[in-house]
């Protein structure tokens, strides 16, 4: 009796790939060399390195930038229209009249750290 899609038993590589690639960080070998030593498919090794590799994730952290709730004033810049400030081609900033000036510097004391 031929055994369903579902019973067949699957191939144990993906544990083994798992496995050797753990002991390979462990080892400081390069990926050719442990292959040589653990007598590995160079290809193979490399096939499941990629599947498996999980980049580091970046060293982030938010930063809380307090705000109040201000009711606009007329004549910040005289227009209406909000003023535009662009920094180094990194961050763009938009200021609309009734702004908090301490919001602003906190602001732009966060993006420099950045």
């Amino acid at each position: 009796m031929q055994k369903k899609l579902s019973q067949k038993r699957r191939s144990p590589g993906k544990k083994i790939w798992k496995a050797h690639l753990q002991a390979w960080r462990k080892s400081g070998l390069n990926g050719m060399e442990y292959c040589r030593q653990h007598t590995l498919s160079y290809h193979a090794f490399n096939y499941w390195k990629k599947k498996y590799h999980r980049p580091a994730p970046p060293d982030i952290s938010l930063v809380r930038v307090p705000a109040k709730r201000v009711m606009p004033a007329a004549g910040l810049n005289g227009s209406g229209s909000p003023l535009k400030i662009e920094v180094a081609n990194r961050f763009k900033v938009e200021v609309r009249d009734g702004f908090s000036p301490q919001t602003l510097l906190s602001l732009i004391s966060t993006l420099e750290r950045c």
